[in-house]
């Protein structure tokens, strides 16, 4: 990928800058940004579509959510092309064209459910079609990102950075961030940075899907949820997941999971069906990536843009509000950014 800011990009295939963004899992507690002043309203219109045009198709259309104004979290595969069996970033290419049939290749969309190997701990599944490998970054220059369901020949926001995970597969921490060249016009959104359960209260999933007339609209999923794996995978999950009722379509992956209760971002759509259709033909689930876990990697993405993240005010934490005066209230203090 082009390096196009002094800080460094990051793909799946080149080694990070320890100094750069930090991708290990800090303590609860370590550098938490301050909280939203308030709940924000309507966050769903935080949840952004993200394009990249080849050859009069689409490389890949996902949804993603602008958790600043300059910053998109989505799901790994958003930002990758096709599958490939190669390994060497010399032999990774996407691919240019794209055969009937294949759409499962220019959304998000994965079923972790048959590509994973959950009883041996969401290790991919071998079949010979690569299917559970990463495929090559798409280059930055053409992912783009739009904040309204626009045709798709209006030009969105270039993208200049792309940070991930090192993944090495897509059974395994499924985050992503696009860096923008410029800011979108988004709500704030604050971020469930504690370990509240949503295990009670459920969730709200929003992402993009097609419509009857072939245009893409934002929808919400209201859900409960049926399993959460913490820092081990289960049965059900893979680790750092939350496994929710009902599915969405393949084009809201990388969307927004939502708290019922207090609407702050807690994960990101991470399956989808095969189908970008608004009303999915097939029953079944939906895997959720939580992102507290990803705090560090985070918060070092939002220094090293000049952006600044919030978190949902969580007292058990001990997060201070922003631009309330040092110990007001009962808010204990916290790192600020």
């Amino acid at each position: 990928m082009r390096l196009s800011r002094p800080y460094l990009a990051l793909s799946v295939l080149i080694a990070l800058c320890p100094a750069c963004v930090d991708r290990t899992f800090a303590p609860l507690g370590r550098d938490l940004p301050c909280a939203a002043p308030e709940p924000t309203d309507n966050p769903e219109a935080a949840v952004v579509i993200i394009r990249a045009p080849v050859e009069n198709t689409w490389l890949t259309t996902c949804s993603g959510v602008a958790i600043a104004p300059s910053l998109i979290a989505t799901q790994l595969k958003c930002v990758l092309g096709r599958s490939l069996p190669a390994t060497t970033e010399a032999n990774q290419v996407p691919a240019p064209a794209y055969s009937d049939g294949s759409r499962d290749d220019r959304t998000g969309s994965s079923d972790l459910q048959t590509r994973c190997n959950a009883d041996a701990g969401w290790t991919p599944v071998e079949t010979g079609n690569f299917a559970s490998r990463l495929g090559a970054p798409v280059a930055t220059g053409l992912l783009t990102v739009s904040s309204t369901s626009e045709p798709g020949d209006t030009p969105g926001i270039a993208a200049i950075d792309v940070f991930t995970m090192p993944a090495q597969s897509l059974c395994e921490d499924d985050v992503a961030v696009i860096a923008l060249e410029r800011r979108l016009d988004t709500p704030r959104v604050a971020i469930r940075f504690g370990e509240s359960s949503v295990q009670d209260t459920g969730l709200i999933l929003s992402g993009f899907c097609q419509n009857a007339t072939y245009q893409l609209e934002r929808r919400e999923w209201p859900v409960s949820v049926q399993a959460v794996a913490t820092t081990a995978p289960s049965s059900l999950a893979p680790a750092r997941s939350i496994l929710t009722s009902s599915t969405v379509a393949g084009y809201s992956a990388g969307g927004a999971a939502f708290a019922a209760d207090s609407m702050a971002l807690v994960g990101l759509v991470m399956s989808g069906t095969l189908f970008p259709d608004c009303e999915p033909s097939e029953e079944g689930s939906t895997l959720v990536m939580a992102l507290a876990p990803y705090r560090r990697m985070l918060l070092d993405i939002a220094e090293a843009t000049g952006e600044t993240l919030y978190a949902e005010y969580q007292p058990e934490i001990g997060v201070e509000v922003c631009g309330a005066p040092p110990g007001s209230g009962d808010v204990a203090s916290a790192t600020k950014r």
